[in-house]
């Protein structure tokens, strides 16, 4: 009893200090990006990658990456649309340390508390995924990568318990296909919180705890994180694609669906490509 006690204690504790220590980092890094924004994204992206870096230490979180991550590189070869499966909202700061994008969410979270006002400083794109608008937004999204502008997109269009990966969403690969969108690649990316921060595979209780979706109150649920001791998150680079070399934008959101679901069994149970897992690298936000 004593013991559960003290656990009980030390989970409040690590809980106050984490969520201090969040207010404290958005406070500290909103000015400063405020104050870079006219000058573009270079000096932006630089503070968003530190604010998400911070964001991912702080919800005791260690990454495990796989696969090709250099977005930079690629960019010489055109703009990267990532497309993961979509597991919590802990996917952003994952995403967003460790390559640089925009991230492309429902319009539903720009009226989120807090989150909502930091989404629209980022620069994040809301479509609504209605016929009436999606023409436009298909066309913003096309301006964009036109630019060169990579993206994070999860086609699943919700998150789940990340047991499963959703059928994709193929209107969203359409900017894809337009004209006079530049050659785009298109890279499928598997996230999944499978491992304890001893290297022990977690269960589908101690997942779940990470995983937010259905009508989970987001607050309480990322209380409920800062007060857990902390998991590795397996993040999987697939093989990027030119989106040209498929036939059509449901072919091309196919392919990457399975690709993203092939590595969600291997990393949760199937045995492990031995190559992939030796390329894996630990990243560990805290000590950047």
């Amino acid at each position: 009893m004593k013991t559960q006690t003290a656990l009980r204690l030390l989970a409040i504790v690590r809980m106050t200090a984490r969520a201090g220590a969040f207010v404290a980092l958005t406070v500290l890094l909103v000015p400063p990006y405020l104050l870079v924004y006219p000058l573009g994204r270079l000096g932006r992206d630089g503070i968003a990658r530190l604010y998400f870096r911070g964001c991912v230490a702080l919800t005791g979180l260690r990454l495990r990456v796989s696969g090709a991550t250099n977005a930079g590189a690629a960019n010489r070869d055109g703009p990267v649309l990532f497309v993961a499966n979509h597991v919590s909202y802990l996917d952003i700061p994952v995403l967003g340390a460790l390559c640089r994008g925009t991230f492309i969410a429902k319009g539903e979270v720009s009226r989120w508390p807090v989150f909502g006002p930091l989404a629209r400083l980022s620069g994040t794109v809301f479509v609504s995924r209605i016929n009436a608008t999606l023409n436009d937004e298909r066309n913003i999204l096309a301006e964009r990568l036109n630019a060169g502008e990579n993206f994070f997109l999860f086609p699943e269009g919700t998150s789940s318990d990340g047991s499963l990966v959703g059928p994709f969403k193929s209107a969203l690969f359409s900017p894809a296909h337009m004209r006079n969108t530049l050659a785009l690649r298109v890279q499928p990316v598997t996230i999944a919180y499978a491992t304890d921060r001893k290297g022990r595979r977690l269960g589908p209780v101690e997942r779940d705890r990470y995983a937010w979706y259905g009508d989970m109150e987001m607050f309480g649920h990322l209380l409920r994180v800062f007060m857990l001791p902390g998991a590795i998150v397996d993040v999987r680079f697939h093989r990027a694609v030119a989106a040209h070399d498929f036939a059509d934008r449901k072919t091309l959101a196919q392919h990457s669906h399975d690709a993203v679901s092939r590595g969600l069994s291997d990393i949760l149970g199937r045995p492990r490509d031995g190559a992939a897992a030796d390329r894996a690298t630990l990243y560990d936000a805290a000590a950047e």
